[in-house]
């Protein structure tokens, strides 16, 4: 008999606070509201393909406390991106197709 293990994210996103497409430059910035595998929160900042994490520093200038993370961070962290925008636009349609 084999045990099977359910898949946990490495990354979960919690919320998209912010994001914005420049059209001009074909990039997408924002700001994320993220858990870790071990539950903790952490503010994600996305400037298209840079991925950074907001952390503070003590006697650091606010440039110094976004920290890039770990790629294969950052590839989670897309993968979840896509299923949570897909969610959360199959859940509009929904609403919208019952007419709230």
């Amino acid at each position: 008999m084999t045990d099977t293990v359910e898949y946990k994210p490495v990354v979960e996103i919690e919320e998209i606070i912010y994001e914005f497409n420049n059209n001009e430059l074909h990039m997408t910035c924002g700001l994320y509201h993220v858990k870790v595998n071990n539950g903790t929160e952490y503010y994600f900042l996305r400037n298209d393909e840079s991925v950074g994490v907001i952390q503070h520093l003590l006697g650091r200038t606010a440039k110094e406390c976004i920290c890039p993370i770990r790629n294969d961070v950052k590839k989670e962290f897309f993968i979840q991106l896509n299923r949570f925008k897909n969610k959360e636009l199959k859940e509009e349609i929904r609403r919208i197709n019952k007419g709230e």
